[in-house]
């Protein structure tokens, strides 16, 4: 069951008087499509060009994940 992330969201009106309304929707998380084990830390934010995903790792490897699937280059 994915996780849910909550938002809060605040309308402002004013009419003389100013009146706040709050409001929270909340919105499940995207599923884990697949998982990769690189055998050290991210140091790195990952990169994607489309096809591929680069990661750099805490050892300064840079790992290069398929997409799709998660299969390494």
């Amino acid at each position: 069951m994915p996780a849910e992330t909550t938002t809060d969201a605040e309308t402002q009106t004013e009419t003389g008087t100013e009146t706040t309304t709050r409001a929270q929707t909340t919105q499940p998380d995207p599923p884990v499509v697949w998982q990769q084990t690189l055998g050290s830390a991210i140091a790195t934010p990952p990169t994607s060009t489309g096809e591929h995903l680069y990661v750099g790792t805490k050892y300064g490897s840079i790992a290069s994940l398929n997409t799709t699937n998660g299969s390494q280059q």
